[in-house]
């Protein structure tokens, strides 16, 4: 079997969000088919050890480390302007610069060559932190690097209105993810649309597109009649808070006009100051943080789902949740370039909104009717085992096995 080991710059485990649940995917197909080490980076939860037996327990050797540079939201304002300052002539990107350190960047390595490793997967360019590339690149060692978004303009879309800071954000992210992008063998994206923006912007020749593995829920969605739908995703991540801010000032807020019984469930954590700000609309009901068991009881029970992401790139696992559970969805234009069908091919598993208005109507339409609802539930269920099944073989291919 081929030794693998795959570097994440975040902890993965438990799989809370769509990236941490995307990478986890990850290692577990490869774990079926190689020999997996693996490197999680920014620790700053003193329980991640009780997780490892029950997520990782197939896994050869594990390196949990801790945060390097603190968390700008948990110090004082002097050394809040101190770590500013060291991250501004760091000439990194944040998410780089956390995680920068000599030592663990050593240990790594070391542990690579003495353990004859023939793929080291990074998952995101920021994860080259753990390499000494200078070291690797005499070595007969293929680098794979795994984008889940097109980064400077991930970056670029959240931090839009910090002003100058964002602006030198987002140029250090775009230099440093051409660095990487130049020196890994091989860049694989999970959604088309990447794939040709990494392309075309870099200049880069050795990329794909592999559609990201997902465990299929047995379970069908049965929420025919249900008076709730339902968004599922943390507002603290801005691409998320955006979005529903926007679905639910310019579509939800005149769809209630019409049906007033109907209500807008919205999991995942929100802070209080985002809870109190959307509050002020009607019919918004706020489950918070809830178990894997009530989250799957609510999104099988719901009327339909809504993902009116705008903003960000890669794909929505929050639509893959929905496309393996029959669960008929409307989402954006913006939402539908990540994970796009083809037409031709497929009848819809899900439905496209182009704008507003366009919203309104297909919610409209799927809440009048059960007959639209059942057929939209039957083709997502046929869409993802064909694309993202158990015959996804994603692994095999990463590793160019098949």
């Amino acid at each position: 079997m081929k030794k693998c080991i795959v570097i994440s710059p975040q902890v993965i485990i438990p799989p809370t969000d769509g990236g941490k649940n995307s990478m986890y995917n990850h290692l577990i197909s490869l774990a079926k088919i190689s020999n997996i080490s693996l490197v999680m980076g920014n620790n700053d939860d003193n329980n991640v050890n009780k997780y490892l037996n029950d997520y990782l327990n197939n896994i050869k050797k594990i390196f949990v480390f801790e945060r390097v540079n603190k968390k700008i939201k948990k110090i004082n304002y002097l050394k809040k302007c101190l770590e500013i300052i060291k991250w501004f002539f760091s000439f990194k990107p944040r998410q780089a610069q956390t995680i920068e350190s000599k030592k663990n960047k050593n240990i790594v390595t070391k542990y690579i060559i003495e353990n004859n490793i023939d793929h080291i997967i990074l998952e995101t360019p920021f994860a080259f932190e753990y390499l000494d590339y200078n070291i690797l690149i005499n070595k007969d060692i293929e680098i794979i690097l795994i984008q889940h978004n097109v980064e400077y303009l991930f970056r670029k879309d959240c931090l839009d209105k910090y002003g100058i800071f964002s602006w030198w954000e987002v140029y250090l992210t775009k230099q440093y993810e051409k660095n990487v992008l130049k020196k890994s063998n091989r860049v694989v994206t999970i959604s088309p649309k990447d794939k040709e923006i990494l392309k075309n912007v870099f200049s880069i020749n050795n990329i794909e597109y592999l559609p990201t593995p997902f465990k299929e829920n047995k379970n069908k969605w049965i929420g025919n009649d249900s008076n709730y739908i339902l968004f599922s995703g943390s507002l603290e991540f801005y691409p998320n808070y955006h979005g529903i801010k926007w679905f639910i000032k310019e579509i939800f807020y005149e769809f209630i006009k019409e049906y007033p019984n109907i209500k807008l469930k919205i999991t995942g954590k929100v802070n209080k100051k985002i809870k109190k700000e959307l509050s002020t609309y009607n019919n918004i009901e706020f489950t918070g943080f809830v178990s894997d068991k009530d989250l799957e009881e609510l999104l099988l029970n719901c009327n339909y789902m809504v993902i009116p992401i705008i903003k960000g790139s890669g794909i929505k696992i929050k639509l893959l949740e929905a496309l393996s559970m029959g669960i008929p969805t409307i989402v954006t234009e913006h939402c539908y370039e990540g994970m796009p069908f083809d037409k031709l091919k497929y009848d819809d598993p899900y439905l496209v909104a182009k704008n507003e208005k366009d919203f309104i109507s297909k919610m409209r339409l799927i809440i009048n009717n059960n007959d639209e609802k059942l057929k939209i539930s039957n083709n997502a269920k046929l869409f993802f085992e064909d694309i993202y099944g158990k015959n996804n073989n994603w692994a095999n291919k990463l590793l160019g096995e098949c």
